[in-house]
């Protein structure tokens, strides 16, 4: 089940969300980790746009339905590692949990790779700060967005 977690970036704490098991092609896609990657790449679209994920149209970009075989999930999956290749620890099609517990991500150095779902954490953030203002928080908005998805946490 998709999870409110938390993250520190150089010693500050903040709230993120994070998926349980692995989302991609032969994983698990628990609905509830595959509704909160689709609702997290609508949101980065609607806010950005759907290039900014890597995906040519709004047509594209995955529905949150928690429905992983609709094709979009795992273009848009793809997509968006391909695109932030240079950012990413991988390009595998795959997003997997991460384990923030006892570690601390130094943002201030630009080649560290970093996990997809820790990328659209700091996507999401970053879009929402230049829309919502810079205390905005990311979680309540999926939530309302998809208000059927539960969250463990």
């Amino acid at each position: 089940m998709a999870k409110k977690d938390t993250i520190t970036f150089n010693g500050v704490r903040e709230e993120c969300l994070n998926v349980d098991q692995p989302v991609g092609k032969k994983q698990r896609n628990l609905k509830e980790d595959v509704m909160l990657i689709q609702a997290m790449f609508k949101k980065l679209a609607e806010l950005k746009s759907p290039a900014f994920l890597g995906l040519r149209s709004r047509d594209a970009v995955p529905e949150p339905t928690g429905n992983f075989d609709d094709g979009k999930t795992e273009n848009a999956i793809w997509a968006y590692q391909r695109k932030n290749a240079r950012r990413s620890l991988r390009v595998d099609g795959v997003i997997h949990p991460a384990a923030y517990e006892n570690s601390n991500i130094n943002r201030n150095r630009e080649n560290t790779p970093l996990m997809t779902i820790t990328l659209l954490h700091l996507d999401r953030v970053t879009a929402a700060r230049g829309v919502f203002g810079i205390n905005a928080t990311y979680i309540e908005k999926v939530k309302r967005m998809v208000p059927c998805l539960p969250l463990k946490g």
